[in-house]
């Protein structure tokens, strides 16, 4: 019986080692082909668009021959090398373009910068020098101009900025403050407008410092503020005789010139010791100590403040009461921290003194002192009127 069967089982082990050998050979000439003609022209294809993406496809794409019908990968590669070239050329030619635009900018007196979708793509040499910025900083189109802007002024200049790209306006001429490079704050003038970049809207501004100017205008203004009140105290000088009707006067318009949040009159009392007392008050009932104030006996020897003015005739300013070696500390005026004091005045001689008090440190500079010195002459007018 098995030798019956014997070359029908031959048989079918050779037809099967046959089969499997077809097999293997067609399973590899597959793979080679799609290896040769698939696989790897894609691979090629891939490390181009990756090294454009990454700006560095200086060579062409080159794929060996294709045989139809995988032509069409070969296809593919020559309009991806045509796109790439087009677009290399419209690179060099906007690189070309922001050189000659830089050259132009870096001529002005003015600071210039254009910013895209919040980061800078040019800053002209101004600008570097106003916020203290390198030209060759690698770190500069990763910022945007929002980070120099004073936190007051950002609301402003981010609601402009969306107005322009929204279309609202094409340009927008406005004023706001800005930090230095030294970090200090300074006012700028900007004149910004769109401008057509890449695939949308790039900002363009221009910024002028007008820092000084801005502090030519406040001491104008100051200035007038300070005559139109020293006007009206001297009308009220020229129309009554009532001291206390002219003091109230003269504290309501030093206040428009200098803001306080108390004052006193005191006038220096015959004695064989220098000493003085408060003779007028405002402010100190929301502060207490108003009847300490009307009863205390100010020797000048221990409040030095008043003996300094007594002995140089000029206005005394403390910034900080707690850092000055002028002021005399006592229990109901500890919530004072700066002070602004000026000698009341009559015929030359030192006869009393006007005294502002707020609870705000550095609040009060010599220019403070200055102006207060107007309204103690004004005072002192005042007084010696009555006296007559």
């Amino acid at each position: 019986m098995k030798s019956a069967f014997a070359p029908y089982l031959w048989i079918t082990w050779i037809t099967l080692t046959i089969f499997l050998i077809l097999w293997g050979v067609l399973v590899y000439t597959l793979n080679h082909i799609g290896l040769k003609r698939i696989i790897a022209p894609l691979g090629q294809l891939s490390q181009s668009v990756r090294e454009l993406t990454e700006g560095n496809g200086a060579s062409q794409i080159a794929l060996s021959p294709i045989e139809a019908p995988f032509a069409e990968i070969h296809d593919l590669a020559s309009n991806f090398e045509k796109m790439y070239s087009t677009l290399k050329h419209r690179q060099a030619a906007v690189q070309e373009s922001e050189q000659k635009y830089r050259m132009l900018i870096d001529q002005s007196s003015d600071a210039i910068y254009v910013e895209h979708r919040g980061r800078f793509v040019i800053t002209n040499q101004k600008f570097n020098e106003m916020f203290g910025i390198g030209r060759e900083d690698k770190e500069i189109t990763s910022i945007g101009f929002i980070q120099f802007v004073s936190a007051v002024s950002r609301p402003l200049v981010r609601d402009v900025q969306h107005q322009i790209l929204d279309g609202q306006v094409s340009s927008q001429r406005y004023e706001f403050s800005a930090r230095g490079k030294d970090g200090r704050e300074i006012d700028l003038e900007a004149s910004s407008s769109a401008l057509p970049y890449l695939d949308g809207l790039a900002i363009q501004s221009i910024l002028r410092d007008i820092t000084d100017r801005k502090k030519t205008e406040q001491a104008e203004r100051e200035q007038r503020i300070l005559a139109e009140a020293l006007r009206d105290s001297a009308s009220a000088l020229n129309n009554t005789l009532e001291v206390d009707e002219v003091i109230d006067r003269i504290f309501s318009n030093a206040s428009r010139v200098v803001p306080f949040q108390a004052a006193t009159i005191m006038l220096l009392e015959p004695g064989p010791r220098l000493t003085a007392r408060v003779v007028a008050n405002f402010g100190y009932q929301r502060h207490g100590g108003q009847e300490w104030l009307q009863k205390h006996i100010f020797t000048l020897e221990e409040f030095h403040n008043l003996k300094r003015m007594y002995e140089t005739g000029r206005p005394l300013v403390i910034p900080d009461t707690l850092r000055s070696p002028y002021w005399t500390v006592a229990a109901e005026t500890r919530w004072v921290r700066s002070y602004a004091g000026a000698p009341i005045r009559v015929q030359g001689k030192v006869i009393g003194f006007l005294n502002l008090d707020v609870d705000i440190p550095n609040y009060f500079d010599q220019a403070h002192a200055d102006r207060l010195q107007a309204f103690a002459d004004q005072a002192g007018v005042a007084i010696h009127n009555a006296q007559l």
